[in-house]
């Protein structure tokens, strides 16, 4: 019985995964990309290679495509985005490969969602981790309302305080290992940040002295993973996500999410004097754009801060 044939996309898309993990890139920049390719290869079906004005089709046709989640919902933009990426590097690596002209250069890049940046404020981190300690208040018949300590406090307590003092990623706190940290010094070994990347990021007295609380009550090896769920496996994005919202839900602070976290540590270390290179740096960002919209928040919070305190105005002279 012949065998079906493979089509063109299969056969170079082998090739252009092969190359992606030789880079050592991510797992999720991996799922990424294999997202993309399968909506790509809904919208070639069994077709050869595309023109620059198929390739323009085929984003039209995606941002109108129903969301799997949501069927009466289209994609994202940021999906949509993140599609172009994919894409964008699949032809430069062809072209690298088999010779001739990157399609994707005639085809525009979709425009970004905006980015929206909204720090927790210090009274909002305070109730979160107190919601990390308790459950919510429990009232019964005929008796006083208590409240009980949550059995997973002091992992809760330790890992919203780690996100926050570092700005690490979800999927790289995901990737951690008990030896990436090193509870003397601080120093966090992020081995494969975005794009493959490693960098070294700090974790500051407070939240060592959490972290060391929840490690002592496991019998870990140093290549365990550094936080467990209660299923005893490594979080990743849905599961950390799923906990943090529970968190927010409990303590009144809607949309708490691990990128919010990220934010705010990258907020107040500029407020608080750092610098726009060093914050690229713990960041793992390859260009200063995203760093200068947190800049932009420190600034007005700079301009307030004078307002308040002018003593020209404030004296009235």
């Amino acid at each position: 019985m012949a065998q079906p044939e493979t089509s063109w996309l299969e056969i170079y898309r082998q090739g252009f995964f092969i190359a992606k993990r030789a880079e050592n890139l991510s797992a999720n920049t991996l799922r990424q990309y294999d997202q993309a390719f399968g909506y790509f290869a809904e919208w070639l079906k069994d077709g050869g290679l595309p023109t620059p004005t198929d390739l323009r089709a085929f984003f039209a046709w995606l941002r109108e495509r129903p969301n799997s989640r949501h069927a009466d919902q289209p994609l994202s933009a940021k999906t949509v985005l993140n599609s172009w990426i994919t894409l964008k590097s699949f032809f430069h690596w062809y072209a690298d490969e088999v010779g001739g002209p990157n399609l994707m250069d005639q085809v525009p890049r979709p425009k970004a969602p905006e980015v929206v940046i909204d720090p927790l404020s210090h009274a909002q981190v305070q109730v979160i981790v107190k919601a990390c300690e308790y459950k919510r208040e429990a009232r019964r018949e005929n008796q006083r309302p208590f409240t009980m300590r949550h059995p997973t406090a002091t992992r809760d307590r330790a890992l919203v305080l780690f996100l926050l003092d570092t700005g690490v990623r979800a999927s790289e706190l995901g990737d951690l290992k008990l030896e990436d940290v090193d509870l003397e010094s601080g120093k966090v070994v992020i081995r494969k940040g975005k794009g493959g990347k490693g960098r070294i990021v700090y974790l500051g007295r407070v939240g060592r002295k959490a972290l060391w609380r929840y490690l002592s009550k496991r019998k870990a090896k140093p290549t365990d993973p550094l936080f467990i769920t209660s299923a005893d496996r490594p979080f990743d994005r849905c599961s950390l996500r799923q906990l943090l919202a529970r968190l927010g839900e409990r303590a009144g602070v809607p949309n708490l999410h691990p990128h919010r976290l990220r934010h705010t540590f990258a907020t107040e270390f500029l407020r608080n004097g750092g610098n726009l290179l060093s914050l690229q740096r713990l960041l793992g960002h390859a260009t200063l754009e995203m760093v200068r919209k947190y800049a932009a928040i420190a600034e007005v919070d700079l301009a307030r801060s004078h307002e308040d305190g002018s003593p020209v105005d404030r004296w009235r002279l």
